[in-house]
Order: C-alpha cells, then sequence, then structure tokens
C-alpha cells in the first residue's frame, strides 16, 4: 500500500532526509538500504509501506479508532476473506461523530426516562459527586445547575449528559468552583 507518508521524503522536492554521518555508523546497512530505496525508488515494490494495519468489516468503530491512534495513520483497510472492501479513515469517524448529534427529539423517551438515565450514570463516576438536585430535563433538554469543583467537571457532565439517549439539548448553568 503506499500512501501520502511514503511520498514524503524524496530528493525531488527537496525532503529527503539526511543523518549525521555518527548515526549512519551505527544504523545497519540493511536499514540504510531500505531507506534509500524508499525515498529514491521508482517502483511501487520499492516506495509501498509492507506492514499494513487493517481491520476486519465486523471490527467496532472504538478499536478502528484505537488502531488509527496507537499507529498514527490515517486509515485503515477494512478486509473481508482477505479482500478489501472498504477504508476507514479518521475523517469518516469525525463524520459519524458530528452526524450522531443531529437527533430529533425523541418523545418516545420520556423525560423522566432521561433523568434516570442520567442520574445512574453521574451515579457510576468516581470523579463527581453532582447531585439529583441539580438536575431538571424538559422535553428532551437537560437543564445542569450548581457549583462543580472544576471547568474539567463542567465539561465533562456536560458530555455525559450530551450522550444519553432522547437528549436534544442542553442547558449549562454550572459554575466551576474558584
Amino acid at each position: 500500500m503506499i500512501g501520502d507518508l511514503d511520498l514524503m521524503r524524496r530528493p525531488e522536492i527537496g525532503t529527503a532526509k539526511h543523518h549525521p554521518r555518527w548515526m549512519e555508523a551505527m544504523t545497519p546497512a540493511s536499514k540504510l538500504a531500505g531507506k534509500f530505496a524508499k525515498s529514491h525508488g521508482r517502483r511501487v515494490s520499492e516506495v509501498m509501506s509492507t506492514h499494513v494495519i487493517s481491520a476486519s468489516e465486523d471490527t467496532p468503530l472504538g478499536d478502528i479508532a484505537d488502531l488509527l491512534e496507537k499507529h498514527r495513520i490515517k486509515c485503515v483497510p477494512i478486509l473481508r476473506d482477505g479482500k478489501l472492501v472498504g477504508m476507514v479513515s479518521r475523517s469518516n469517524l469525525i463524520q459519524a461523530l458530528a452526524s450522531s448529534h443531529d437527533r430529533p427529539y425523541d418523545a418516545a423517551v420520556s423525560d423522566r426516562d432521561i433523568r434516570s438515565i442520567l442520574l445512574t450514570q453521574l451515579g457510576e463516576q468516581d470523579w463527581t459527586d453532582f447531585g439529583s438536585r441539580n438536575v431538571i430535563v424538559t422535553d428532551g433538554v437537560v437543564h445542569l445547575w450548581g457549583l462543580v469543583r472544576s471547568e474539567e467537571e463542567r465539561k465533562a457532565l456536560t458530555a455525559l449528559a450530551e450522550g444519553v439517549p432522547g437528549v436534544v439539548g442542553l442547558s449549562d448553568e454550572m459554575i466551576p468552583a474558584y
């Protein structure tokens, strides 16, 4: 597979990497030859990456995100029976995240249910003791108010509330302690 990083260090565009002589002296000749072939090669076999990180089509998106982050890559080929069936990129995951927040108000999920789910999830968190008296839900909008320990806790509470199914908005009336 050839990606943009495979073509970044090329003498034609003045981006070839030059190492100090002492480093070259300590680097095995085979590794130096491989780097030279990659930066000067004219054939796919000389330039391509041979160790490709891939996933199957039933891999959870969270695992794909982990692969992208861990290996510092931009996309993951998706394979079925060893054959390419698609690609998942960082921008695909960002797009999925952005579209997941375009949920219309679902009257089937009652305000009482939203509040109950939110309070259950709050009770599972070790980083907060945010009280139930500071949570009101009206027409799918969660109202959080009162003092919180820090700006980080405020952000975390906001993220937690916005992730509850049925929530269509948030009224942030929290005040971080000084």
